[in-house]
């Protein structure tokens, strides 16, 4: 039998205009008066019309989104792509995502956007991260202010947000040693961070720290050397630091730990035919030059699908009241050029559950 507000009314001891107030969360009602209520409403397996609550609500709530330039790392397009189709399938629960973007090469740019996104006071804010001592900033702020926060991509833990969604870099660092361990002839690696401060990005360095620690566990016969690539320096003088680390170490493998290996694959292959390359991410870049055989090896980080959850599970928040994981860890896919064709598919959210979850309650 379908309870009803009265129900809930009777059982609480007040009016149905307060039960409304409560499951609609508008309107003054006292703390007191509100623990009555859900608690008539926990006794009774009250079960809302979430139809019901969407079409109640009048005000539009408002998402503001930070991300980098995805022209300066096509591994940001999926992120957004996710992102975008979560706002397309959750509009009618009346919310609105606002994308702003920052140079992923100037921490100040990124202060400056995040500083301008909170003057509209959004009822909650994403934060793709690169940048992880503005990220902390950011954040702290946003915490001060009552606003929510959601962390994509780089692992941050000692500040207080809603959730992080992304890989556990350090369990993706230890699986390529795994694989560099059981792969015959691979013994010296070169580990190359595209990056403007090491220091500042701690979810490439964990990359790093995993893959020391899983090829150490192997024995004495690995090697590992690792060289920072600044994002502004040239091709050319880009290439040229890689090769002559290769040479004087002479490394079999070159692990990325971002997603730029399509910009030097073809150049290191070239110069060095037997050289072992991995890379992050099925960008439609890296896809070709797997295709070509540029690239031997590629470490997926399921950007799409954590664009996605991010919508996804702030809504489910939103509406169903429910809790969100504080960590919410993605699936690591590998990719090699024999089950390439099986992810080269055009991207569709047949792998998530439709928005009828909420309905559901999942």
């Amino acid at each position: 039998m379908k309870v009803k507000i009265k129900d809930i009314a009777a059982r609480a001891g007040v009016s149905t205009g307060t039960v409304d107030r409560v499951i609609h969360s508008r309107g003054r009602v006292s703390h007191k008066t509100r623990e009555l209520v859900e608690k008539a409403m926990h006794e009774l397996e009250y079960k809302p019309d979430i139809v019901a609550r969407m079409l109640a609500r009048r005000d539009q709530r408002l998402i503001k989104i930070l991300l980098p330039y995805p022209y300066q790392d096509a591994y940001w397009k999926i992120v957004r792509d996710g992102i975008e189709e979560g706002l397309r399938e959750f509009s009618p629960y009346r919310i609105q995502g606002q994308i702003h973007y920052y140079d992923m090469n100037d921490s100040i740019h990124f202060h400056q956007i995040g500083s301008e996104m909170l003057e509209h006071r959004p009822d909650i804010v994403l934060l793709g991260s690169e940048y992880h001592h503005q990220t902390l900033d950011l954040v702290r702020i946003c915490h001060q202010q009552d606003i929510p926060c959601i962390i994509l991509n780089a692992e941050i833990n000692s500040i207080p947000r809603l959730s992080f969604i992304g890989i556990n870099s350090y369990a993706v660092g230890e699986l390529v040693g795994r694989i560099i361990r059981n792969t015959r002839g691979l013994h010296h690696v070169l580990v190359v961070h595209n990056t403007e401060n090491i220091e500042n990005t701690p979810h490439l360095k964990n990359k790093e720290i995993g893959l020391r620690s899983s090829l150490a566990e192997a024995g004495p016969n690995f090697r590992v050397e690792d060289i920072v690539i600044r994002n502004e320096a040239s091709r050319n003088q880009t290439m040229a630091a890689i090769s002559r680390a290769i040479s004087d170490h002479e490394a079999d493998t070159v692990y990325f730990s971002t997603s730029r290996a399509y910009q030097f694959s073809v150049a290191l292959k070239k110069k060095f035919p037997g050289l072992y390359i991995i890379g992050h991410d099925l960008i439609d870049q890296h896809i070709r030059l797997m295709e070509k055989g540029a690239i031997d090896l590629l470490i997926d980080q399921s950007g799409y699908r954590m664009g996605y959850l991010s919508i996804r599970s702030w809504v489910h928040h939103l509406i169903m009241d429910q809790e969100i994981p504080s960590t919410q860890y993605l699936p690591i896919k590998i990719i090699y050029p024999e089950n390439l064709p099986f992810f080269h598919l055009p991207r569709t959210l047949e792998e998530f559950p439709s928005s009828t979850m909420i309905q559901e309650g999942f």
